[in-house]
């Protein structure tokens, strides 16, 4: 029984049935771009310790300053101190030390004067009255930039370079996140070779999903392993599924023989398997005929074999898997508002969803899109809606952008 549904429909169907990958710990430098376990919090503050922002005198309370210029503050030098140095004299009344940016500040600091508004003399630093500065001026005080307990990291978000640094410096050498979910690939046609078989003959190609999903799969943070090619030949797929449903792995994607025709298979393959379908069928175009269903705890993408409709589907269906799996709290691609540029291939108005490539661009701060050219790679997918009108250029039309992945 042919089941269908909407993109849409699709999607939360999809996510309904994805479970979040367990956790391992790998090294900070291993973290990039992957999904924490739990949130990542400040465990100190910071900075750790009051420190000066300015290279000049760090000083005490004035104290008694009877006799000197009532224009000038001065005070005892009793000392240095530079970034790095532990051991610091406290500041009694009138006293300074002379102090480094960076360093931290002795106890007993009121503020920092900068070099360049003082005079010294004899050991004695001088600043004139209108010159002196508030208390605390030029200190970046203990835990001003992060308290500790701050979330760096929430869950559900990527780690990005940005927080590198951040966990670097509270001491993370080593932190937990999801581990990356293991997909299988195996792209079906009797057409098709893999690289390294030698020269196609005559009516034979390449296969090139199986590099195409590899990349797609490494992107959104999965691992994939890669079955080959078979071809069409119920038997012969069967067998190379059932061995790796035998590792578990989290998916398994197929590409090819889907379809009316007399080779197009894999819906009796899935069958023949003992899967579960829950839907066969998508109003979306390219794509239409296109297969979700569970082998088990398995979930089973049967895509069509063209390129370009391999690439619409995983960013729309698969890629929203492979987060979610890894916690992503927002896995669903970015909808966007563009302005198109160039006017889209005329065709009759269609009752599914279309689907096409895009690159984008950036015109005045305002987000461009126009339809990618054959072959040429894709920043997002413009999506036009069923029974709309064909539109025209600086015509407003939604785009998806790849979720975790900046746009401009």
């Amino acid at each position: 029984m042919t089941v269908e549904k909407s993109l849409q429909q699709a999607q939360e169907l999809i996510l309904g049935h994805c479970t979040e990958t367990a956790g391992e710990i790998v090294s900070l430098a291993d973290a990039l771009h992957r999904f924490p376990l739990a949130p990542l919090s400040n465990r100190a503050p910071k900075p750790a310790f009051s420190q000066s922002t300015r290279d000049g005198y760090a000083l005490g309370d004035p104290g008694d300053q009877n006799g000197a210029d009532p224009q000038v503050l001065s005070y005892t030098i009793i000392g240095d101190i530079a970034a790095g140095d532990t051991v610091l004299p406290p500041l009694g009344p009138g006293q300074a030390v002379r102090i480094t940016t960076g360093a931290m500040v002795p106890p007993n600091t009121r503020c920092v004067i900068p070099f360049e508004i003082c005079r010294e003399q004899n050991q004695r630093v001088h600043i004139n009255r209108q010159d002196n500065r508030v208390d605390d001026s030029f200190i970046r005080k203990r835990g001003s930039d992060l308290p500790a307990g701050r979330i760096l990291v929430p869950a559900g978000k990527p780690i990005t370079v940005d927080h590198l640094p951040l966990l670097a410096g509270d001491g993370y050498d080593r932190v937990k996140v999801h581990e990356r979910p293991k997909v299988s690939v195996l792209c079906t046609g009797s057409e098709l070779i893999d690289a390294g078989q030698g020269k196609p003959h005559r009516g034979q190609k390449i296969s090139g999903n199986i590099f195409f999903l590899e990349g797609l799969i490494s992107q959104a943070g999965g691992k994939c392993c890669k079955l080959g090619t078979v071809g069409d030949d119920i038997s012969s797929i069967c067998a190379i599924l059932q061995r790796r449903q035998a590792a578990s792995p989290h998916i398994i994607i197929t590409t090819g023989g889907m379809g009316p025709g007399k080779y197009d298979l894999m819906e009796q393959v899935f069958h023949d398997l003992g899967g579960k379908v829950l839907y066969s069928r998508l109003r979306v175009r390219p794509g239409k005929a296109t297969l979700f269903g569970t082998l088990g705890s398995i979930l089973f993408f049967a895509l069509p074999g063209p390129p370009p409709a391999v690439r619409l589907l995983f960013q729309e269906l698969i890629e929203p898997a492979l987060f979610r799996m890894q916690g992503a709290d927002s896995p669903l691609p970015r909808t966007l508002r563009a302005r198109l540029t160039v006017a889209l291939p005329r065709r009759g108005r269609s009752a599914a969803l279309i689907l096409k490539g895009g690159v984008l661009d950036e015109d005045r701060g305002c987000l461009t899109v126009r339809a990618a050219e054959k072959l040429e790679p894709i920043d997002c997918i413009i999506t036009l809606p069923p029974h709309c009108r064909f539109p025209q250029p600086d015509d407003a039309i939604t785009i998806h952008c790849p979720r975790f992945r900046r746009v401009f």
